[in-house]
């Protein structure tokens, strides 16, 4: 009787044990902890993809994003969404409303910038439509080269910016997400940052070019970033009006345009 007792004893002690050791393998790491793991896994990372979607007042912004540090490349597909307020505090005396709908792509590759985007105008006067359909060589360079260095860093990687959290060891545990199929922890961070203003101002770049953008400024950031399980690295980042989805899958290289 001693004998079974002691036995069944065993059995009990051993499925405890490995409960405490799955559950421990579940437990998220402390905050710091992981960010600091975060931050050396996206180290060694030297491309990613990034889909953010921003939602304010004036509007709906999405932005597709692609880098390749190896291969010195980077791509980017805007589109822009104006609200009425958006269209009405972009409004220029001498173009008229902005487009409710405004669509810009940027490339570089091989060195150079390649750029083409839809009309800033809603009926732009004669001679000042900034439309360009087909790729031209622009000459705002998009060289993502200092990105690149960033990330080598450790200083930032997309919209998790480790230098700044990491200081600010601001960190809450909100528990575990799955994002795109990957089961990730999350944490709700904050630090000093800056955020655009609902105000947008017009810039006249030449006599039949503008650029509307929005005013930013200094206030205390909070985000939610998603850590992998097993990789730790980013796979979602909330912001106070956006969000932000990585994938690490090859990146799909347009060509070079033939402007």
């Amino acid at each position: 009787m001693t004998g079974h007792c002691s036995k069944d004893r065993s059995v009990v002690l051993c499925l405890m044990l490995i409960s405490v050791l799955v559950a421990s393998c579940n437990r998220a790491p402390e905050g710091v902890d992981a960010f600091k793991a975060s931050q050396q896994a996206a180290m060694a990372l030297d491309h990613f993809h990034v889909e953010l979607v921003r939602k304010t007042e004036i509007g709906e912004f999405k932005n597709s994003q692609s880098i390749d540090c190896s291969a010195t490349y980077f791509y980017d597909h805007e589109a822009t969404d104006l609200s009425p307020k958006g269209i009405e505090s972009g409004e220029s005396q001498l173009q008229g409303r902005p487009s409710a709908h405004h669509e810009t792509d940027t490339l570089f590759v091989e060195g150079k910038t390649y750029s083409k985007n839809t009309s800033s105008w809603e009926n732009p006067t004669y001679g000042s439509d900034d439309a360009h359909p087909d790729w031209f060589v622009s000459s705002m360079p998009r060289d993502p080269h200092e990105a690149c260095a960033s990330i080598k860093k450790g200083a930032e990687f997309g919209y998790v910016l480790y230098d700044l959290m990491i200081k600010a060891n601001d960190f809450k545990y909100l528990g575990k997400q799955s994002i795109n199929g990957h089961e990730c922890f999350e944490y709700e961070t904050g630090f000093p940052g800056k955020k655009y203003s609902d105000k947008m101002t017009t810039t006249q770049l030449g006599p039949n070019s503008s650029m509307s953008t929005r005013e930013m400024v200094n206030t205390t950031l909070h985000s939610k970033v998603c850590l992998g399980t097993k990789d730790h690295l980013p796979y979602q980042v909330i912001g106070e009006d956006y969000t932000a989805r990585y994938d690490y899958a090859a990146i799909q290289k347009l060509p070079v345009p033939v402007p």
